[in-house]
Formats: C-alpha cells, structure tokens, sequence
C-alpha cells in the first residue's frame, strides 16, 4: 500500500513536470523558429527580420512567465483544494436562509356603519 502512495505521488509530479515544461515549450518555441529561419536562410523572408526585430517576439515569452504560477496553482492538488473549499465556503456564505422581507400590504379592514 505504500509503494501505491508513492507512485500516486511521483505520478503526480511527473504531471506537475510536465504541465510546465508544455508551458514553457509553446511560449519559447515562436522565438526558436524565428531565429532559426533568420540563421539557416541568406536571405530572411522581410516579415521574419522584423519579428525579430521586433519587441512582440520577445514579450510572447513573459506569456509563460506570467501564467507559470498559475499552471504550479491549480497542478497541485492541496493548493487545488483549498482554493475550491475557499471558493465554496464564500458561496454558501451568499446563500445563507435569511427572513424573507413582506413584500405584501396589509388594509386595516374599518367597519362603516
């Protein structure tokens, strides 16, 4: 039963691992082909020398930068949790039973005689 519990583990952060280095894959690898086109060509196509030129190129990068902690939060199943049971806990919070207000009026009923 141990060796389950450690294989569920390593398991997991083999997902974790793997999660990340996707993340990290797809936001250099634009800046990988171009880079690699402006070195193995003479003559560059004009769009691919002003991406690299260019500052987009780059900032395309701080996108996995950015999302990494995201990636790590929602990868780890106790951080997971937790953020599901906060977000729950404020939900039941808004749906609390609370006295329902009178909406209706009441006429005082007045005999005439």
């Amino acid at each position: 039963m141990l060796q389950k519990s450690i294989w569920k583990k390593n398991l997991g952060m083999l997902i974790q691992l793997l999660l990340i280095s996707m993340l990290h894959v797809t936001g250099w690898m634009p800046v990988v082909i171009v880079i690699l086109i402006v070195m193995t060509n003479n003559n560059p196509p004009i769009i691919v020398v002003e991406l690299q030129a260019s500052w987009v190129l780059l900032n395309i990068v701080y996108i996995a930068v950015i999302t990494n902690p995201l990636v790590c939060m929602f990868a780890i199943p106790e951080i997971k949790e937790k953020m599901f049971s906060f977000l729950n806990s404020i939900h039941i919070r808004q749906q609390q039973i609370s006295p329902a207000s009178n909406t209706q009026t009441h006429k005082s009923s007045i005999k005439k005689n």
